[in-house]
This record gives C-alpha cells, sequence and structure tokens, in this order.
C-alpha cells in the first residue's frame, strides 16, 4: 500500500511539471533585439544605427517627439492597438552612454543634452528603426544603453510595468576599422 501511494504521488507531480512545461513563453534571450550599425560617417559627425525588432512581440522605446499617424499601427496582445514607429525616419530615441570598461577605470562620459519631453513609442514584429548618435558617444571606452519594453509587460489598461529592465548595447569599439577615423 505503501509504495502504491508513493508512485501515485510520484506519478503526479512528474505530470504537473509536464504541464507546465508546455505553456509557452517568451524567450527574451534570443538576440533577435539588436542595435546594429546602418551607415557610415553623417556630415552632422553621427553614426546612423538601427533598432531591430525580429522578436514575435512589439517592443516600447522612449523617443524625444511624438510620432503618431503613422499610417501603420500594432494591435498588441491585450488588446490595445498604437501607431508604430516609422521606419523611413530618424526617430529621436531616447537613450543612455555609459563607460564600457573595467570598473576601477577612469572614463570621462560626455554629457547627453536633456530631454523636456519623453515618448512611447512602438516598434511592431519583425520590423526597425534607424536613429543616430554623435560619434563622441562611440568611443572604444563608451557604450550606449536603449531601454525596451516588450508587449507582454502592458497592463490591459496600457500601462508598461517596470519591474523588469530591458536593455539593448551598442559598443564604441564595436565599430568597424572604416569608421575609427570619423571619430
Amino acid at each position: 500500500m505503501q509504495i502504491a501511494l508513493v508512485f501515485l504521488v510520484f506519478s503526479v507531480l512528474v505530470n504537473a511539471q509536464t504541464e507546465k512545461s508546455r505553456t509557452e513563453r517568451a524567450d527574451v534571450d534570443d538576440r533577435s533585439v539588436e542595435i546594429s550599425l546602418q551607415s557610415e560617417c553623417e556630415l552632422n559627425d553621427s553614426i546612423r544605427l538601427r533598432l531591430s525588432n525580429g522578436d514575435k512581440w512589439a517592443i516600447a522605446v522612449k523617443t524625444d517627439r511624438l510620432y503618431y499617424r503613422t499610417g501603420r499601427s500594432v494591435k498588441l496582445s491585450n488588446g490595445r492597438e498604437f501607431y508604430v514607429l516609422p521606419v523611413d525616419t530618424d526617430i529621436g530615441l531616447q537613450y543612455y552612454v555609459d563607460k564600457f570598461a573595467f570598473p576601477n577605470e577612469k572614463v570621462q562620459i560626455p554629457a547627453i543634452p536633456a530631454s523636456d519631453n519623453s515618448f512611447v513609442g512602438w516598434i511592431a514584429p519583425r520590423d526597425s528603426i534607424s536613429f543616430s548618435v554623435p560619434k563622441k558617444y562611440l568611443r572604444d571606452d563608451l557604450m550606449i544603453l536603449v531601454r525596451i519594453s516588450y508587449e507582454w509587460e502592458m497592463t490591459k489598461t496600457g500601462a508598461l510595468l517596470t519591474s523588469s529592465e530591458h536593455r539593448l548595447v551598442f559598443r564604441g569599439i564595436d565599430l568597424p576599422e572604416s569608421l575609427r577615423k570619423c571619430r
């Protein structure tokens, strides 16, 4: 009787674990969302980058201005619909500059002009946007960081949860040798 009871408890636990493993979850560490180099040196001392969303989820980013009535929208998993950021415009994306060095190294981080405005812009799944970064922010000892939120982090009321932070990084050291002379 005791062996049958132990076997029954064991099989219930195994069955419960199997049911859990069948549920779909978003794998946010698949590197399908990235920042890459888009163009060579530009006349205004900046380098154009592209933020690509290769994921099946829409992502939200902060911008300096409101992009509305772009002609394209995305319906999120919570049922809400939003205009997406235009793909043919240089977006005023909000980003941060941080050091890319050993913790004890002293690095002078250039100040970014503060923006008075902050808006949420959406990038549809399998879509991308371009934005420019001044060359001085892409030294070998610096990196830019862009914070993103996934659509599944939005509540039904439209608020984005801030309990987790996802950051995309582009390091100055990753610029090709041909662009090093541009800085």
